[in-house]
């Protein structure tokens, strides 16, 4: 068993750098799989800023996946989920 080190720590969020995106992606679209939260959101973002249009496929978890929609149309792209 693992044991937590940092239980009742206060740790920093972690940042990810904001790169700028080449437009390698323009007029392509995109499907991403669990694009509501985790990898596959972060994906999603990446294949948006790159030019891309998604669609996000879920399980559940409805709210996030608008919220998610509603970030890659801050974007400048076409999104659905």
């Amino acid at each position: 068993m693992v044991q937590n080190i940092y239980t009742g720590q206060k740790l920093p969020k972690p940042v990810m750098p904001r790169c700028e995106s080449a437009p390698l992606l323009q007029r392509q679209k995109a499907i991403v799989t669990g694009g509501s939260s985790g990898i596959g959101k972060a994906i999603a973002m990446a294949l948006a800023r790159s030019g891309a249009d998604v669609a996000i496929n879920y399980l559940k978890d409805e709210d996030a996946v608008q919220n998610m929609i509603k970030e890659l149309k801050a974007e400048g792209r076409k999104a659905i989920g």
